[in-house]
């Protein structure tokens, strides 16, 4: 009899332990998830602001390098993503875009008129 509930302590002690490895391992797992999605986060306003930097380095010494307008970026790969930026002469706006992986992220910017 005292075998028995000894083994029916010890199962409920494996169990315990087991449960409590699974909450752990998921919360690892979410927290290693949302880590990778603030780094994609971060790399893509750094893209964003390189498109931005582009863009103003080309209206600045006033050469359309690419020939798609004044101040306009392509798409262009740079590391994990991609950047591009899009002028608007009219409303004197700038949108610098970057993206890495499904994560996209946008900076505008508006400046006076010469």
């Amino acid at each position: 009899e005292k075998r028995g509930s000894i083994l029916i302590v010890c199962l409920i002690i494996l169990s315990t332990l087991t449960v409590y490895g699974a909450v752990l391992i998921s919360v690892v797992h979410e927290r290693s998830l949302g880590v990778s999605l603030q780094v994609e986060r971060l790399q893509a306003i750094y893209l964003a602001e390189a498109a931005l930097s582009k863009s103003i380095d080309e209206i600045k010494s006033l050469a359309d390098r690419n020939g798609d307008g004044l101040g306009t970026i392509p798409k262009t790969r740079l590391g994990n993503g991609i950047y591009f930026a899009v002028h608007n002469p009219a409303t004197f706006t700038i949108a610098g875009v970057g993206e890495v992986n499904e994560v996209r992220r946008t900076v505008k910017i508006k400046y006076a008129g010469i």
